[in-house]
């Protein structure tokens, strides 16, 4: 069974189409109708805890959510399922502050290090844009940041801020095909030295 999931409501336009992008990549997932079989409190907590939201930021306020949100008997649901939620948690979070805090402190931070040859930097951050485009379909990957150091008027040093779950989805990225095909440092002769890689574990 693979690890990845597609919480997936074919009554929606939104849903239908990721689960069509999802199947023309040919990807390996699980399709869940949750409205057929919906998550435990326990399950939907955790899932609200990888996705550092509050319950209220999930839920659609369209017509049909105020005709229901005027019944106390739905008042009274959603209520008891909030208390299922909040007490289930494992570790409790009181803000979507500290759930992204401990998020991260799972997490692995890679500085990716570049030198370029003056002159060719358009060039290098045209490709760096190609690479962090790539990576947000990455499995593992988080957010990813480019930065160019500005306390030397002449310096053409880059650094790429990547946030990833571990380390060793970030070494099957840059191993991967799909790495290669966007960098073109070596035939562009863009760089000036060796990039190197130091790997940051969240304090």
């Amino acid at each position: 069974m693979s690890d990845h999931r597609l919480y997936h409501n074919p009554n929606c336009s939104k849903s239908r189409g990721a689960l069509e992008l999802l199947q023309q990549r040919d990807l390996d997932f699980q399709t869940i109708e949750y409205l057929a079989t919906p998550l435990a409190a326990a399950t939907l907590g955790q899932r609200l805890d990888l996705l550092g939201c509050d319950p209220g930021e999930l839920v659609r306020k369209d017509k049909k959510f105020k005709e229901l949100d005027r019944s106390r008997e739905f008042g009274s649901h959603l209520l008891s399922v909030h208390r299922e939620m909040t007490t289930s948690r494992a570790p409790s979070c009181s803000s979507r502050t500290e759930r992204r805090a401990l998020q991260l402190r799972a997490m692995v931070t890679i500085g990716m290090n570049y030198e370029v040859i003056p002159g060719k930097e358009e060039a290098f951050e045209g490709a760096c844009k190609k690479v962090i485009d790539v990576m947000g379909d990455a499995d593992g990957h988080d957010e990813s940041q480019l930065f160019r150091r500005v306390d030397k008027d002449d310096s053409a040093q880059y650094l790429i801020v990547s946030q990833w779950s571990d380390e060793d989805a970030f070494n099957a990225f840059v191993a991967s095909d799909t790495f290669k095909k966007v960098t073109n440092w070596g035939k562009e002769n863009i760089l000036a030295g060796r990039p190197s890689h130091t790997t940051y574990q969240h304090g």
